[in-house]
């Protein structure tokens, strides 16, 4: 029953964690698409050998789990806690406040092992944009590895005690029941089946039934042309996947077999003098599995940072940044813990000190306000930052109470509505003010995410929520309808149906506007910029970057925006109403001279993010353009109140 040294499995563990650095290298992304498995590749590995380690030592009678606990944090800690160091001390010299504030939870929930819980609660979806701004989102794997190590001790005891005949037995009808909450989630709630054990135990029972099949089966052959060859087969899988595979829908669910089968597959028949088993042997192979934890563990952190602050590290200089700091991290960190540091006590309680230090650098220095330029302070100042303000995101409010916000003059009836998606957040402080200074009535239904036509609602209370506002205004019939939009997502982005259904589906929701307001004005998208995609949703964080690098904070516009403003007009005017009028907001933003999208105005940042306006570029867009347009609207108004007026008093006086 000894469990003896296998190269061939380093080997492996050099196939799972250069597919991972692959995929998340930007270089050689778009060639390893499917490069993520090998986490499953890592789960596979990690059930089968702590479960024959766990399993040998029940059959011995030798079992600890104090030891055995001990040994997985000489293991993993101390080389996870250096990283985490390290991020937390660059964190508190690159992020603002709202970094800082998630690289604390972050960093807590990788030393505590609930990072996967918590990016489950705190990330859209592993897939999009805003993962790439969690410094240490790797670690999510290894929380699910270490809660396995936690439970999956017990549950082995437990078997062992009353079960031990059908061990194997019991481990399979786990996974398999595993496998169908998987395949569950991934239907109906994909990020938690990506993130969570009960979804992913599979994976790791699928290397835990190899590891007690093997140690009762000591004696069998694992060698012979036909297990050289299922070892190929089960490489070639893992590559497959690897050079195929896309995540971002119906993963993990059934497509993380092939990963996991292929994984089995090797360790199984890996053995076998074959090819399989001489590549997985080379020296080099080899050491690069001995350092998979460490490579795996560095790799990240140094892509974000290059990626988001150092622009001029590219992708060779982030890949050799790697492979010295996890050839370091191996010999100075992983393996003298590993082997019983002298004073293990002492060095702990080291690190603690340390852990604690960088923590309190964290809160305690001021970040990138301690070396920003002196004009360009402005530009972190939160007030004139907001995108808007919570209070005038009517999504909740409305869904809630059945009215929208209200503004200004309570009584009589509405003269403005303010209809949007999160592009009608940026003005709203504007319109309220507005309303208020003109003794005019105001109500406010704009809501995040909620598009104008017909988009594709995952959740009912939007769909709620978007009729609502229609049959809000038939009933309200304001004076003046603007709406605000991202037209470019209206007519060509994710929303439902091809082109020519969303612009019916947008022009007969208007018609409906349309016929219950005096006077309906779109105001036209406002530029998106060009930015790199881990700052489309921090413009200032990007700024940060520039400053690090030395490179020029300047952006250029996404043609495609102008393309679907000209969309939007030219279906206006093919569909002749009367009542609709737009406003050009572009020119508010594009220096005439130069074609440069114009950022900065007296010495503050006029975006939040890519597409969105903050609170004083939509003061800015209000008082140049929005302004004028609702001034002109009550001015005549109110010339036609006083004509009627002059001509009812003319009567009189004749009568």
């Amino acid at each position: 029953m000894s469990l003896s040294y296998r190269p061939e499995v380093d080997g492996l563990r050099t196939i799972a964690v250069v597919s991972v650095i692959l995929f998340h290298l930007g270089a050689t992304s778009a060639y390893f698409p499917g490069g993520f498995v090998g986490v499953d590749v890592f789960f596979v590995i990690s059930g089968f050998l702590i479960t024959s380690i766990l399993q040998r030592d029940l059959e011995r009678g030798t079992l600890s789990l104090r030891k055995f606990w001990w040994r997985r944090i000489r293991r993993l800690y101390p080389a996870l806690l250096t990283v985490v160091i390290a991020v937390l001390v660059a964190g508190s010299f690159l992020f603002m406040n709202s970094l800082r504030d998630n690289l604390v939870w972050q960093s807590l929930a990788a030393l505590f092992s609930f990072q996967n819980i918590h990016l489950w609660q705190a990330t859209d979806s592993y897939w999009n944009n805003n993962s790439e701004l969690v410094s240490l989102l790797h670690t999510w794997s290894l929380s699910l590895e270490e809660q396995f190590y936690i439970l999956f001790p017990f549950f082995l005891i437990i078997i062992h005690k009353f079960f031990r005949k059908h061990v194997l037995l019991i481990l399979s009808a786990t996974a398999v029941a595993s496998f169908a909450v998987c395949l569950w989630g991934t239907a109906h709630h994909q990020e938690a089946a990506f993130y969570l054990l009960p979804a992913r135990m599979w994976e790791l029972m699928i290397g835990g039934i190899l590891g007690v099949y093997r140690l009762h089966r000591p004696e069998k052959n694992y060698s012979g042309p036909l297990a050289s060859s299922l070892s190929v087969v089960g490489l070639g899988l893992i590559v497959l996947t690897v050079l195929t595979m896309s995540g971002e829908t119906g993963f993990p669910g059934y497509k993380a077999l092939l990963p996991c089968v292929g994984a089995a597959l090797v360790l199984h028949f890996g053995q076998s003098k074959g090819p399989g088993y001489r590549f997985l042997t080379l020296p080099p192979i080899v050491y690069t599995g001995k350092i998979s934890y460490s490579l795996y563990l560095w790799h990240w952190p140094i892509i974000f940072f290059a990626n988001g602050f150092f622009f001029n590290v590219g992708p060779v200089e982030q890949l050799i940044l790697t492979v010295i700091l996890s050839i370091l991290s191996y010999h100075v960190i992983e393996q003298p813990f590993r082997r019983g540091f002298p004073r293990f006590r002492l060095c702990m309680a080291g690190i603690g000190t340390t852990v604690a230090a960088a923590f309190a650098l964290l809160f305690f220095t001021p970040g990138p306000a301690a070396y920003i330029p002196a004009d360009k302070e402005l530009y972190f100042d939160d007030s004139k930052y907001d995108v808007g303000g919570r209070e005038f995101n009517a999504l909740w409010k409305m869904r809630v109470n059945r009215t929208p916000p209200h503004f200004g003059r309570k009584e009589g009836p509405v003269d403005i509505c303010l209809l949007g998606s999160s592009h009608g957040l940026f003005v709203g402080h504007s319109f309220a003010d507005y309303a208020e200074d003109h003794h005019l009535s105001m109500v406010n239904m704009s809501a995040r995410a909620l598009g104008f036509g017909d988009p594709v609602y995952t959740l009912d209370y939007e769909a709620d929520v978007s009729n609502l506002r229609l049959e809000l205004i038939e009933k309200l019939r304001p004076r003046v309808t603007v709406m605000l939009g991202r037209w470019d997502d209206e007519f060509y982005g994710y929303r439902q149906g091809g082109e020519t259904s969303r612009q019916q589906a947008f022009l007969q929701r208007l018609r409906r506007v349309a016929a219950s307001s005096d006077q309906v004005i779109i105001v036209l998208q406002v530029p998106i910029l060009k930015t790199p995609p881990m700052w489309e949703s921090d413009i200032r964080h990007y700024f940060v970057g520039t400053l690090v690098s030395g490179e020029p904070f300047q952006f250029t516009s996404d043609p495609h925006v102008n393309e679907s403003n000209q969309k939007l007009v030219k279906a206006l005017d093919s569909a002749h109403i009367p009542n609709v009028a737009t406003i050009d907001p572009t020119e508010v933003f594009v220096d005439r001279e130069t074609g440069e999208l114009d950022l900065v105005q007296g010495g503050s940042l006029l975006y939040f993010d890519d597409d969105h306006l903050n609170v004083t570029g939509g003061g800015i867009l209000f008082d140049s353009t929005i302004e004028p347009a609702l001034d002109q609207v009550f001015e005549a108004r109110q010339h036609v109140a006083a004509r009627e007026e002059g001509k009812r008093a003319a009567e009189n006086a004749v009568n």
